[in-house]
């Protein structure tokens, strides 16, 4: 009896189904697993799609690449093989043996997938595994935002508690000095206020990062948005504007607190003398660029791809949320933002949003 050969369409849906069921099984099991579990969980699964026994995952931390999970290989292997590849390759790395694939996490290389087996890894080998390391990516950085976030709300909690204890000893102390040292009421006001400034901004942060995000989308003339957010942060005496009249679609309120975040943030960077800021207007074929500039001491090279990440500050008192909100809010909108200021001169964010109907 002659052996017939599966048509292609066969072993294509085959193939399809092996990679659905697969990724199924990492997004319904690995979130309920810790982060090593979830990479070894996750490792193992592409192994198995593939056939294939031996591999290891690496993670990039502070700079330096650690190895995370072994799988059907020692440790001193690996060490050899990582002399031999640019482990800050954006690429696919095809050797004998060796498939190392990169995970690319807000334009920069975070881990890495390594793959080994006696014989040639081919472009179709990559091309089929990679809808499940895609998936393996997402689901292993939400784990690690969740981590994040626990952490964030146990430092947000002792940081509104020490506050509030201070506003506590604030009052207890004017309470005392109502009916004795009236010069220095004033002062304990101020320090209060400040307090509570503090305090609101650091929960409004937190807040904005948590809540689930839903746009209300309307016909706006960003024109008239951004001269709203201008009267409002009170910077007309020293800002500069060139705006053109465009109408987009998109949520009015999560865009004004997009633009309130830069100037207030273009505010607090200025010199003290001939501080000025800079906000353009402008169509680009089918989107607009709207630019906010100040000419303060500007972004370091250094933290220029760090600006946008969650807990990323420079500033005393603030949690780094910021930035990473005004970027969540730019993306809901299919928009894209950037930094393209010049340290020792001043920051400068373009944003580009889609005109109406685009």
């Amino acid at each position: 009896m002659n052996n017939l050969k599966k048509p292609l369409f066969y072993e294509e849906l085959e193939n399809a189904w092996a990679q659905l069921a697969a990724i199924r099984e990492i997004e319904t099991k690995a979130f309920f697993l810790s982060l090593d579990e979830s990479i070894d969980f996750c490792l193992g699964k592409i192994l198995f799609f593939l056939g294939i026994e031996k591999g290891f995952w690496l993670c990039k931390e502070e700079n330096n690449w650690e190895i995370s999970v072994l799988k059907g290989i020692e440790r001193e292997e690996v060490e050899g093989i990582l002399n031999q590849i640019n482990l800050e390759d954006r690429k696919t790395i095809r050797v004998f043996g060796l498939m190392s694939m990169p995970l690319i996490w807000e334009g920069e290389v975070i881990d890495r997938i390594n793959l080994l087996k006696n014989g040639e890894f081919t472009y179709i080998d990559e091309k089929k595994v990679l809808p499940i390391v895609r998936t393996a990516l997402y689901v292993i950085q939400s784990i690690r935002y969740q981590k994040e976030l626990h952490q964030l709300s146990t430092s947000i909690g002792h940081r509104i508690g020490t506050r509030l204890v201070s506003l506590g000893t604030a009052n207890l102390i004017l309470s005392q000095m109502l009916t004795r040292f009236e010069h220095d009421i004033q002062k304990k006001v101020d320090d209060i206020d400040r307090i509570i400034q503090e305090t609101r901004e650091i929960l409004e942060d937190f807040a904005g990062l948590l809540k689930p995000l839903s746009l209300n989308i309307q016909e706006i003339n960003m024109a008239m948005l951004i001269n709203d957010v201008i009267d409002e942060t009170r910077i007309n005496s020293y800002c500069e504007i060139s705006l053109e009249n465009v109408i987009i679609q998109g949520d009015y309120n999560k865009l004004k607190e997009v633009f309130l975040e830069l100037i207030n943030n273009a505010k607090s960077f200025l010199p003290k003398q001939e501080g000025r800021i800079e906000i353009t207007l402008q169509s680009k074929n089918n989107s607009i660029e709207i630019t906010v500039a100040d000419n303060g001491q500007g972004i370091p090279f250094e933290n220029k791809k760090k600006i946008f990440s969650s807990f990323f500050t420079t500033k005393e008192g603030k949690t780094g949320l910021g930035l990473c909100i005004v970027k969540r809010f730019i993306d809901a909108h299919k928009g894209k933002i950037r930094e393209e200021g010049i340290p020792g001169e001043g920051a400068k964010f373009a944003i580009l949003l889609p005109k109406k109907g685009s």
